[in-house]
Order: structure tokens, then C-alpha cells, then sequence
């Protein structure tokens, strides 16, 4: 039902107004279309669910348009690819994938939501971030669009109100069966009510039933892609070889809980390659997460850990299917796609071991003032670590200031991880020291 709530989009022309939302965002960063497309694509992602469906939706229109203004191919698909795929990270809907952890967990799909709110900003604010240091470096320089309001109050109500009853139902406890029939039905009957309102012409017959062939479509695909996951799933448990998985993770790892993340991401990001999203994750829920739980993380960080590199996995090389997506529109070089792809998601590689460390990001934080520190401690570590993979920050980084700004991402991060205030002010200085350097040779420069 989700899958068919996002392929209503279709009738609800809500596209344009996420577009032009977008447009209006780029006005105001220097990566203009860039920008337009991270806004555009996170917005349709949430609801599509599918990362390679996203690129060709958005990335239609939006990857021309960054490669209008200067942006390499492979950046704008890489861009493209990179916001597509964090769409289902973002709440409320998440895509379809998200629903498969409150069940697999036992709890209210709201709970997961609400989890999900800051990670999912942090990921989001560094991909904004890579995009705009992208734009900065390459000197692109984007005249503003001319916005068109009068679309964005048309169709604001489309998007807001099907989306609205969807949130309050999930609130009020009701299953995400229940509330995506109901978002359904008001998508149905208030956009057509809504065109009439407007002077438009209402969506007709054959589109509905186009759109929800569509849907259909779409969630045969992740139907199938389960069902095989269930026939292995089947046999790894009949023949044991899950556990024997377990147990070889374990071995290798020596029982140390970095090792053991890191050999599970490994799992998680081959076992992702290729798949659908809601089938990538289910796989390595059945896989690794036992093997997270077995060392005492919590149900919760340990589903969200694996949860984000089924996920991003489809960003990763050399099977990243979103960035062949977004180099096959932006007639790009796949291979050098999918390494930017990689770098513009850098923060989704780091989030889920905060996510194991730092309990805050799901709004579970043992302490209130230790939480806060932290929060401002992992958005300055994240911008930091962008920085320097981008080399970067006021005007183009020296050798020595990106070495700098490299001790202070692990300092900030450092202090996320494990409380230490010395790493905090090791990050503060660093951050610091390049920020007045960067300052002075601006100042220099004029």
C-alpha cells in the first residue's frame, strides 16, 4: 500500500511542487540546482521507497539542469544518486522498508520514526554540504530561477494533507496498513475535489489505473525480491549455515565490538549489492543482526546500524545501482559516479557507528547535557570530515590545513564515540586554527 501511495504521485502532479520547493532552496545556496536536486530527491524518495526508481524520477529533470550550469556529469549524477538514496532514510515514510523493522522488532512503526528524525537531518545537512563545496570549488556560479508560487500554494495542500492524515494515524497507534489506506483514500478523493476547486482538470480514469499499475508493479518487485530472501532465510536456518556465519564473524573479530561492526557493515553492504531496498534490509536483519545483539546492543541501534548500509549500499562500489542510474542520465562515467556518490555519503558510513555509540541519535541519550555536546560535537565532526574529503572550506584547503581539519574531525568524533573532553577541545582548536587560516587568505585575497 505505501508503494501504491507513492506511485500516486503520478495524478497529484505533487512532483512540480516538490520541484519547485527545491528551486527555491537552490536559490538560496550557492549550488542552486544542486541544492534543488538534494531537496527534490529526498522529498519523492521518502515516499517511492526505491533508490534507482528516485534517480529516474528526479533525476530527469534535475541532473540536465546541474549539468547546465557547470557541474560535471558525474558529479550531477552522483548528486542525484546520493539524495535519491537517503530518501528512505527520512521520516515520516521512509519508504517501505522501515515497516519491515517494526515488525521485525515488535514495536509501533511511530517509534521508528521518530528514531530516524536525526540521523536522517545529519545525513541530509552533509550531503547539502558536499554540494555546496562542490559548487564553491568548482566555481560554479548559478543565476537564480524565477520561482513559480503560484504552483507552490496549488499544490502544497496535495502533498501536505495526505501526508498529515498519514503522520496522525501512525501517532495515534493505528497499524501502517490502516494508515496508508487512509492516506490512500484522502489522496484520492481531496486531489480530485482540489482540481475542481482550482480550475484544473481532475486526473481521470485511465491515469488512477495507470498509477496504480504502476504501484502494483513495484511492489510485485519487492514481493519477489522477499520471497527469495525467505527461501534463504529458510535454508540458513534449516542447514545451520546462519549460525556458522555468526560464529566465523565472531572468531574473526576476536569478540571486540569495532571489529565486529566493521566485518558487519562488510556483510551488510554485499549482501545489499543489487537488491531492492526492503529485501536488502530484511537479508541482513536476518544475518547480522543476531550477531550485533549477541555482543548487548540494543534491538533498536543494532536494526538501524544494518538498516543504513542495505541502504547505502546502493551507493557503493562497485555495485552502486543508484549512482549507474545517475550516470546513465547524466551520460556520465560510471565508476567515477559511484566513487562521488561514495564521498557525497560519507556521513551515511559514519552515522550508524554513532548511532551504536552514541545512543542520542535515536533520541535515547543518557545524559541530556552529554547529549547536546555530543549533538554539536557530531555536526561539526560530520562537516569537518566533508571538508576534507573535499579539500575545501572557506576557499581551497593546503595540504597542511586539510591534515588539520582531519585531527579535528577525529577529535569531534572522537568525543561522540567516547565522551573524552580532551578530544572535544582537540577538535575546537583544529576547527579553529584552519577557520582563521582560511579567514586570513580570504581577507588576503580581496
Amino acid at each position: 500500500l505505501f508503494v501504491i501511495f507513492g506511485s500516486l504521485l503520478g495524478i497529484t502532479k505533487i512532483d512540480e511542487f516538490l520541484y519547485e520547493v527545491g528551486k527555491g532552496a537552490g536559490q538560496v545556496m550557492t549550488g542552486g540546482p544542486g541544492v534543488t536536486a538534494v531537496v527534490a530527491s529526498s522529498m519523492v524518495g521518502m515516499v517511492t521507497g526505491s533508490a534507482v526508481g528516485n534517480v529516474t524520477i528526479t533525476g530527469a529533470f534535475t541532473i540536465p539542469l546541474m549539468k547546465k550550469v557547470g557541474y560535471k556529469p558525474e558529479y550531477a549524477g552522483a548528486i542525484e544518486a546520493t539524495a535519491s538514496t537517503g530518501g528512505q532514510l527520512v521520516p515520516p515514510i521512509m519508504g517501505a522498508s522501515a515497516f519491515l523493522m517494526a515488525s521485525f522488532l515488535g514495536i509501533p512503526y511511530v517509534d521508528i520514526m521518530l528514531a530516524a528524525i536525526i540521523p536522517a537531518i545529519l545525513y541530509y545537512y552533509c550531503v547539502g554540504l558536499g554540494v555546496q563545496l562542490i559548487a564553491m570549488k568548482g566555481n560554479i556560479r548559478v543565476k537564480a530561477e524565477p520561482l513559480n508560487k503560484k504552483l507552490i500554494v496549488k499544490r502544497f495542500p496535495l502533498f501536505v494533507i495526505p501526508v498529515a492524515v498519514l503522520v496522525i494515524l501512525l501517532f495515534n497507534r493505528y497499524t501502517p496498513m490502516y494508515a496508508a489506506f487512509w492516506a490512500i483514500v484522502v489522496t484520492l478523493i481531496f486531489s480530485f475535489v482540489w482540481s475542481l476547486i482550482i480550475g484544473e482538470k481532475p486526473y481521470s480514469l485511465n491515469d488512477l489505473m495507470n498509477c496504480i499499475t504502476k504501484g502494483a508493479i513495484s511492489g510485485a518487485y519487492i514481493g519477489i525480491a522477499l520471497a527469495c530472501v525467505g527461501i534463504i532465510a529458510q535454508t540458513l536456518i534449516t542447514t545451520a549455515l546462519g549460525n556458522k556465519i555468526i560464529s566465523l564473524v565472531e572468531l574473526l573479530s576476536g569478540g571486540d565490538l569495532l571489529a565486529t561492526l566493521v566485518f558487519t557493515m562488510i556483510m551488510s553492504i554485499i549482501l545489499g549489492m543489487g537488491c531492492p531496498t526492503a529485501a536488502a534490509y530484511a537479508f541482513v536483519a536476518i544475518l547480522v543482526i543476531p550477531i550485533l545483539t549477541r555482543l548487548g546492543i540494543m534491538d533498536l541501534s543494532a536494526h538501524f546500524f544494518a538498516f543504513y548500509f542495505a541502504i547505502i549500499s546502493a551507493l557503493t562500489p562497485p555495485v552502486a545501482m543508484a549512482a549507474m542510474a545517475g550516470a546513465g542520465i547524466a551520460k556520465g562515467k560510471y565508476i567515477t559516479t559511484a566513487i562521488e556518490s561514495f564521498k557525497l555519503a560519507i556521513s551515511g558510513f559514519i552515522i550508524p557507528y554513532l548511532i551504536i555509540f552514541n545512543p542520542v541519535l535515536i533520541l535515547r541519550p543518557n545524559s541530556l547535557v552529554w547529549g547536546l555536546i555530543s549533538l554539536f560535537s557530531i555536526i561539526l565532526g560530520l562537516s569537518a570530515l566533508t571538508m576534507f574529503v573535499y579539500g575545501y572550506f572557506i576557499s581551497k584547503l593546503s595540504i597542511l590545513e586539510r591534515f588539520i581539519m582531519l585531527l579535528s574531525c577525529i577529535g569531534f568524533l572522537g568525543y561522540s564515540f567516547i565522551g573524552n573532553y580532551l578530544m572535544f577541545g582537540l577538535g575546537i582548536i583544529a576547527f579553529i586554527i584552519v577557520f582563521i587560516s582560511q579567514k586570513n587568505l580570504s581577507l588576503s585575497q580581496t
